[in-house]
């Protein structure tokens, strides 16, 4: 019984592992994904292009990221510029190494590399992003797939699971208002054809003041389920005592059938400005219904 088990088990792991990808921004991820309208700095890298703009920063952010599914590791850095161009070019780069641990049903070796150029359209109000995003996965099969008499054999999860290419992001940001800002994003335009890079349309619209944020985000799914799917997220973001950064966040996943709830604590040093300083967050983001399905990342960030 324990030989037809372990099968079972690779072939459960293999499209759960590839399912998202490791490397996790700690605002976005506390915010569960909803943060196309009100990224800017780091947090731009992944979630809007437009927002390397909105503010006039030099910021850097180190980060690392534990998934629970494949016992995975991501350790990187990334680092946004929009000073020396003001109101011309902001431009990011950012890298992620993404590994397994030796225990793991999977080996695994990642590279994940971006670079990001936004323009200021109307400075202060309209900007338009634009990120390059590189992957390099090298994957093997199964344990199981090594196996004689092993049910995974002439299936798919015994197929080569390595993939790399490049992809393309596009992003739009306008504040309405002083409290209103929309953003939409095109994710993975060039496709990829891999379960963790699937192609995505959507928008947010961003509710904020002086100390909080709500923001409600959705977005087509184009390549998760055999046809289009939506996904929503929700996200709200506090500043305490001007010094403890709280966000929650939720994410209904219809393409992939799945609900996560995420949250991130941090504190901030800041010395004058809001775009100055420094701040160390933790960020955390459940799957509901399973319990291995998490990501748990660890960032410290400055702000020039």
């Amino acid at each position: 019984m324990l030989k037809t088990a372990a099968p079972l088990l690779g072939l459960c792991l293999l499209p759960a592992m590839a399912a998202a990808q490791v490397a996790q921004e700690p605002r976005v991820e506390g915010m569960g994904g909803a943060l196309r309208a009100d990224a800017w700095g780091n947090s731009a890298m992944t979630a809007n292009p437009a927002g390397l703009s909105r503010l006039y920063t030099y910021a850097a952010e180190l980060q690392y990221t534990r998934a629970g599914l494949g016992d995975l590791n991501a350790i990187g850095a990334n680092v946004v510029d929009s000073k020396t161009q003001r109101d011309k070019l902001a431009v990011g780069v950012a890298y992620n190494f993404e590994w397994a641990d030796g225990s793991s049903e999977q080996e695994y070796r990642g590279h994940d590399a971006r670079m990001g150029f936004a323009h200021p359209l109307v400075p202060g109000q309209i900007n338009f992003g634009v990120g390059l995003h590189y992957v390099n996965v090298d994957r093997s099969k199964p344990k199981a797939c090594k196996e004689k008499d092993s049910a995974l054999k002439g299936t798919d999860a015994c197929k080569d699971p390595d993939f790399s290419g490049f992809t393309l992001d596009l992003g739009l940001q306008a504040s309405l208002d002083r409290m209103v800002v929309l953003g939409i994003v095109g994710e993975n335009i060039v496709h990829i054809d891999d379960p963790s890079m699937p192609r995505r349309a959507g928008g947010g619209v961003a509710i904020k003041g002086d100390s909080f944020l709500l923001e409600g985000d959705v977005a087509a799914d184009f390549d998760s389920a055999d046809s289009v799917k939506p996904v929503f997220a929700l996200g709200t973001e506090i500043l305490l005592a001007n010094v403890l950064p709280l966000r929650l966040g939720y994410e209904n996943n219809r393409a992939t059938d799945s609900q996560f709830l995420s949250g991130s604590l941090g504190f901030v040093s800041s010395d004058s400005g809001e775009s100055t300083g420094s701040q160390i967050v933790v960020s955390y983001r459940q799957n509901l219904e399973k319990s291995r399905d998490f990501h748990l990342t660890v960032g410290l960030a400055f702000f020039l």
